[in-house]
């Protein structure tokens, strides 16, 4: 599934752009030049690195997405496709924006921001999922459960909880995986000057939008399997994800279900 890329041709223009003021950039007066100055020096990070690596990001996570959710390859539903390409675009433009806001801050010096939150991000977003497990007196609230039932009970559930968090870290270092070859490209220099709180904080980013990318896979997913996907609704997905509440929020508060 490929998509149309109008990247280079931009980057070409804006290159040939910048050359040319380059040249006559002496017959303008003081204020404009420095005015001229400041826009290509803002422009040229977004045209040169985000830009380019947002796009072959996303061609990389539209390939994955249909490798990591099969049942989303589906024929015939061209809105299904648009829709797969509103979740990749939206992760490919938060990590390529995320990475270089992040990496920019941290050689400035700058701390973390908000720094309350660091080391919680640190080990949501940044590090592997530890099963949370239980024992019996998890359940000692429920009165006269035999001993051997409280021990089955603790069993099953740290069984589904080690499960979850092996698919859960599955899920995430795929997504890593191609992600990475693409930041190591565009963001080289800065990623190999990073210390192990700069390795964080890129943790941080891929990490979160790891997260948002792939709920908005199980969303689409479980739209799919729900038949909501059956026409096409002319919206983006995420004004339909929004339209979907919607829509569950008026049902749950239908007197029907009171």
């Amino acid at each position: 599934m490929k998509t149309i890329d109008n990247a280079r041709f931009d980057r070409e223009r804006f290159r040939r752009n910048k050359y040319e003021y380059g040249e006559i950039r002496d017959a303008f007066p003081e204020k404009i030049q420095e005015l001229l100055d400041s826009s290509f020096d803002l422009l040229s990070p977004f045209i040169e690195i985000i830009d380019p690596a947002r796009s072959e990001l996303r061609e990389a996570l539209i390939e994955h997405t249909l490798k990591q959710y099969p049942e989303l390859d589906v024929a015939g539903k061209p809105w299904l496709t648009r829709y797969i390409i509103d979740i990749t675009d939206m992760a490919a433009n938060s990590i390529a924006s995320d990475i270089f806001r992040e990496l920019q801050h941290i050689s400035e010096g700058q701390p973390y921001n908000p720094p309350e939150k660091y080391e919680r991000y640190v080990t949501f977003y940044a590090r592997p999922r530890v099963p949370k497990l239980k024992t019996k007196e998890d359940f000692r609230f429920l009165k006269d459960i035999p001993d051997d039932v409280l021990t089955q009970w603790v069993e099953e559930d740290n069984q589904e909880e080690i499960e979850a968090c092996e698919y859960l870290n599955g899920l995430k270092s795929a997504f890593i995986e191609v992600v990475q070859p693409t930041l190591f490209k565009y963001f080289k220099a800065s990623l190999d000057e990073l210390d192990a709180e700069g390795w964080n904080r890129y943790g941080i980013a891929v990490g979160a939008a790891f997260e948002c990318y792939r709920e908005d896979c199980d969303d689409l997913c479980y739209y799919l399997e729900k038949g909501c996907l059956d026409e096409d609704s002319g919206l983006d997905f995420y004004h339909f994800a929004i339209q979907m509440q919607h829509e569950q929020n008026e049902k749950y508060m239908s007197p029907a279900n009171k």
